[in-house]
């Protein structure tokens, strides 16, 4: 067994270390978010491997999750709004029982730093919990902000508009511009297979990476929000 530390390592490390990859890929325990890094660096075959992960998930155990993902964020956001967090989260509590939530929404929750409703917005818009969104959002590679985009069919402009919104120092400006040239090549359909980890993660024993994955949301949380909000 590794700790979550240990596999962060060892995935930066495989990216250079080729004999590394398809062991580690093989890992089951290895988070949804390392193995999204993985897909982005490993050769076809590998990526083929991969995916196959996806296909062993149930399709309605992943529509089912995607549903209660998106019940779970609009509970949340009643609650918040009932608390008194502000204008912000009546308006996308409308725009959800309106089924508005959109890119134009996700651009003006970021054009006016509304950081939680935005991680908020993000989460229902790609179907997954709001932890799970602190945590792709948070993924400063941007490969996991790239798949959940493509996986919900955000054109290329919007996903810029995110993308730059988001980032901040000198290194992550020019991961930013390579993740944007490669935005189009990402296949949707891989996409969308690798979503099937996030939408389960926290509903299915199948992904056995979900309890290590929501510790590290735990203490990245607040963190995400911040960088979302600028």
């Amino acid at each position: 067994r590794f700790s979550a530390a240990g596999m962060e390592t060892m995935t930066a490390r495989a990216r250079r270390l080729k004999a590394v990859q398809a062991p580690l890929a093989e890992r089951f325990d290895l988070p949804p978010l390392l193995l999204t890094h993985m897909y982005f660096f490993v050769a076809s075959p590998l990526k083929k491997e991969i995916l196959k992960r996806a296909d062993l998930l149930d399709p309605a155990l992943v529509e089912g999750a995607a549903t209660m993902n998106r019940s779970a964020v609009l509970a949340a956001v009643e609650r918040d709004e009932r608390a008194g967090a502000g204008d912000t989260l009546a308006l996308l509590r409308r725009k959800i029982d309106e089924g508005a939530v959109s890119e134009t929404l996700l651009r003006e929750l970021l054009r006016t730093r509304q950081a939680g409703a935005f991680v908020a917005a993000f989460a229902f818009y790609a179907g997954v919990e709001i932890p799970a969104a602190e945590t792709i959002l948070g993924d400063r590679r941007w490969e996991a902000l790239a798949v959940a985009c493509r996986a919900t069919e955000t054109e290329r402009p919007a996903f810029a508009n995110i993308l730059f919104s988001m980032r901040k120092s000198e290194p992550e400006q020019a991961r930013a511009m390579r993740i944007l040239d490669i935005y189009l090549k990402i296949p949707q359909e891989a996409a969308e297979k690798v979503m099937r980890f996030w939408r389960v993660r926290a509903r299915s024993a199948q992904v056995p990476a979900a309890p290590a994955a929501r510790r590290r949301d735990a203490a990245g949380a607040p963190e995400a929000r911040r960088r979302a909000g600028g």
